[in-house]
């Protein structure tokens, strides 16, 4: 994140950071030693604090909160359990919500505008509908299996 913040954009300036921190524990590792706890967890958090994006989490809220929630589960298993414990939880999350979302498409009843070839919602449209008969418009894609042809 240091080099994110000071403008590095290159391979190099990744392996001189690493060399330097490698020297830093190697060799000035009983400089640290007195430190407090919490001011090495201060340095860390500074370092960090600019990676979380807000903005986005709140503009996710906003146009979706279903998606907004497993942000906050894959958020709050990291911070309080592990990092592949939240990753995970959060992909069971997304998993679900798109098992749920698809398992429920949204089907309208329709029928036809009056003198045109054009179908809309009955709830929506003044429309024409027939007491036999049953027009439905499935609003979601279809999962169907695909079918395996046999090559001779």
């Amino acid at each position: 994140m240091v080099n994110f913040a000071a403008g590095a954009r290159t391979q190099l300036a990744t392996i001189i950071a690493a060399v330097l921190v490698g020297v830093a524990a190697l060799f000035f590792t009983p400089l640290f030693y007195y430190l407090p706890q919490a001011t090495l967890a201060a340095i860390i958090v500074v370092a960090v604090a600019p990676l979380f994006d807000w903005q986005t989490a709140l503009k996710t809220w906003r146009y979706d909160r279903a998606d907004a929630a497993a942000l906050l589960i894959t958020f709050l298993g990291v911070l309080v359990v592990d990092i592949e414990i939240g990753l995970l939880l959060g992909l069971a999350v997304s998993i679900g919500i798109f098992l749920w979302r698809s398992s429920r498409p949204h089907i309208a009843i329709v029928g036809r505008i009056p003198g045109t070839e054009h179908f809309r919602n009955v709830q929506r449209h003044t429309v024409e509908t027939w007491p036999e008969l049953l027009l439905l418009r499935v609003d979601r894609s279809l999962f169907l299996p695909i079918p395996r042809t046999s090559r001779t």
